[in-house]
């Protein structure tokens, strides 16, 4: 059953408590007036949704929400803390020491009855999470063993309930291996968690109301919806209940890492986002797109190109490049050819930008090589090197 602790001077906790028990008469709500009392009630009653003024009696809102979130037992507990005060710094303090969520006051109603059932929203579902997560981890025990069976068991479970996905899917996952192919430090044991995250990669949305099962997690490198903000973390919650998928989990967790360091959950940026989730997500995104715009592949990517080094790695939009000219046919056949270092002469005319590891733009297309442009490839190759395969012109 969910319930309350509000946390103030006893007129303000008289009102809001009135306000509580009006919008949920069913739960119970707990009081107190400084930071001690609420502690001590938090330890007999663990209330579900903690509501405190910034300013209290013996211990501060800050320092209650700082004990709260390093206690295993109550770290989960929904925090908010409301304030008079409207210094932008003293607002980012708040979020950092781990409340949920702030108030302003003085309180306005609709405001906060709008932010406690987005909070009870937001605890329903981890709850059901855990309880699903529980589940899941008795089913799994004994298969745990065989990696490979516990996979596959795990993508005909969300194959069954994402069935509409399964096309678009198989074509991230056989993105996914191509470019992974192409970095020769990524190793098969890793290409063969990046081929199980490809396929599990709607897994964190099993907890969703049906009316967004379907809808994309990430838009513009934004969540889609308020709750679309928590699949990241259910889904490495869901994939930790199986020792040998925490691999996966971490993958997905961090896939809409925007590679500026603007994304979600964690706002990492570049090299601190795992380079199987870099691949994943612009791969995930490429079909993704497809199939909410029905554009063109080409088409398609230009969108995702248009958005190299923001929300995406540069290289891995390279390779997905050539990835697509290759499927449409467009580097198979006469108008260009693959060709290696050592096989570079003058005169031959590049059919592609030629782009080193760093990002640098070494030549463009339609430049005619020479044998100053041929040593200055090989030189920058030996320290930066070049991105995909060079493809030049047939004559």
């Amino acid at each position: 059953m969910i319930s309350f602790l509000l946390i103030d001077e006893n007129s303000v906790v008289a009102s809001l408590q009135s306000i509580i028990t009006r919008v949920f008469p069913d739960a119970p709500v707990y009081t107190a007036s400084g930071g001690t009392e609420a502690w001590m009630l938090i330890q007999t009653h663990a209330p579900t949704i903690i509501i405190s003024d910034l300013q209290l009696p013996g211990m501060s809102g800050l320092d209650l929400c700082k004990r709260v979130r390093a206690n295993d037992r109550f770290k989960d507990i929904y925090f908010i803390v409301f304030t008079s005060s409207t210094n932008k710094e003293q607002r980012i303090e708040i979020l950092e020491s781990g409340a949920d969520e702030y108030l302003s006051k003085p309180i306005n109603i609709d405001e906060f009855t709008t932010k406690l059932r987005s909070a009870i929203r937001i605890v329903q579902m981890q709850d059901r999470l855990l309880v699903e997560s529980t589940k899941l981890k008795e089913l799994t025990v004994q298969l745990e063993r065989d990696f490979d069976e516990m996979a596959h068991l795990s993508i005909g479970f969300l194959q069954s309930r994402f069935a509409q996905t399964i096309p678009m899917l198989a074509r991230v996952t056989k993105i996914s291996l191509w470019i992974a192919g192409q970095f020769t430090e990524i190793t098969d044991y890793e290409k063969k968690e990046l081929e199980y995250a490809s396929q599990l990669c709607y897994v964190g949305k099993l907890f969703l109301p049906d009316a967004l099962m379907y809808q994309p997690i990430s838009i513009d490198g934004k969540p889609a919806h308020e709750l679309m903000a928590h699949v990241p973390h259910s889904a490495k919650m869901i994939l930790s209940t199986v020792k040998r998928f925490d691999n996966i989990g971490d993958i997905l967790h961090r896939l809409y890492e925007n590679f500026d360091g603007s994304g979600f959950p964690e706002r990492q940026q570049s090299w601190q986002i795992p380079l199987s989730a870099r691949i994943l997500r612009v791969a995930l995104d490429f079909e993704e797109i497809r199939e909410r715009t029905r554009k063109s592949p080409q088409d398609t990517l230009s969108i995702i190109q248009r958005d190299t080094k923001r929300l995406y790695d540069h290289r891995i939009v390279l390779l997905l490049s050539e990835y697509v000219s290759r499927q449409s046919g467009s580097l198979s056949h006469s108008a260009s050819r693959p060709v290696q270092f050592q096989d570079l002469k003058d005169g031959m005319v590049l059919a592609r930008d030629v782009y080193t590891n760093s990002g640098l733009k070494l030549l463009p297309a339609d430049a005619t090589l020479s044998t100053k442009t041929i040593e200055r490839i090989l030189t920058h190759a030996s320290t930066d090197p070049i991105i995909g395969n060079i493809y030049v012109r047939l004559s």
